[in-house]
């Protein structure tokens, strides 16, 4: 699910500001964006942040600032330029280079002291991104809330159309039966009647949906109880149980015996579209 958090706080080396974006994804993605200074603590990064979260595509930066930092980013490169520029120059001219020939801009620009910031300590990192995925778990779970009403009111809507199918399954036969004998109007065949009969027996049990009914009724209630269940990790089950609706609708609407049944059939499948693309970035 979609959320955004950031933490910022003091640390030994100055100031640092850690940001979490998220967006929708089946499956877990991150991106890290941080200090060369810092690279050490990327695998526990991502580790941390896992443990907490398992969908979505997430980027996250760090930012560490020295003591400086309450300057503005231009006049920060500016300092940094100019104290990098002081070295060289001694270097330059403690080995015998011309420092006005050898420190040129663009040396100092490759120069990767140019852009590291403090370290920060693994224990202050540790507590930044604590608060940080604290503060994105809570707006997830206002955005989950939503999406669990919404997600109820469908499945309900498609519970009150698998009653209609429910109520119109049982009178199947007997449509089917006055439609073959209107089409044998005007025809006397030798048994007639058994023969209707037969056919008529032979329908029904073709179109017999019972079976398909009971467990879409089940799979809806399992469906409504996992979105009150308070356990994590919801979103695979709710996927499973969407696949597992859908194989019954296909089943129910290829025995449908009429039009009707056919069309409330349909209209069941494009609501479950909408349900299995949320349930897939439910977590």
């Amino acid at each position: 699910m979609t959320g955004y958090a950031k933490a910022a706080g003091v640390v030994c080396g100055g100031h640092a500001v850690l940001e979490i974006h998220s967006i929708n994804k089946r499956n877990l993605e991150m991106h890290i964006l941080m200090p060369h200074a810092c690279l050490q603590y990327d695998l526990l990064l991502r580790e941390w942040i896992r443990r907490a979260v398992t969908r979505g595509q997430l980027t996250v930066r760090l930012r560490v600032e020295s003591r400086e930092g309450a300057l503005p980013e231009s006049e920060q490169t500016e300092t940094s330029l100019k104290r990098l520029k002081r070295h060289w120059e001694r270097a330059a001219a403690a080995l015998g280079y011309d420092p006005q020939t050898e420190v040129t801009l663009a040396f100092l620009l490759k120069q990767e002291a140019l852009f590291a910031k403090e370290e920060i300590k693994e224990a202050e990192l540790e507590a930044l991104t604590k608060r940080a995925l604290g503060a994105l778990l809570k707006m997830k779970e206002r955005e989950g809330a939503a999406l669990a009403r919404d997600l109820k009111g469908r499945i309900e809507g498609m519970k009150t159309t698998l009653n209609q199918i429910e109520k119109r399954a049982p009178r199947a036969a007997c449509r089917f039966e006055a439609r073959l004998k209107e089409r044998l109007q005007g025809f006397t065949l030798p048994d007639q009647e058994e023969r209707i009969a037969r056919e008529v027996v032979l329908y029904a049990d073709k179109a017999d949906v019972t079976e398909e009914i009971v467990r879409l009724r089940s799979h809806f209630d399992q469906f409504l109880l996992s979105l009150k269940a308070k356990k994590t990790q919801v979103g695979r089950t709710l996927e499973f149980l969407a696949q597992e609706i859908l194989r019954e609708l296909t089943t129910l609407s290829s025995k449908a015996s009429d039009t009707e049944m056919v069309q409330q059939a349909v209209e069941m499948k494009s609501e479950l579209d909408k349900i299995r693309e949320q349930v897939q970035n439910i977590e």
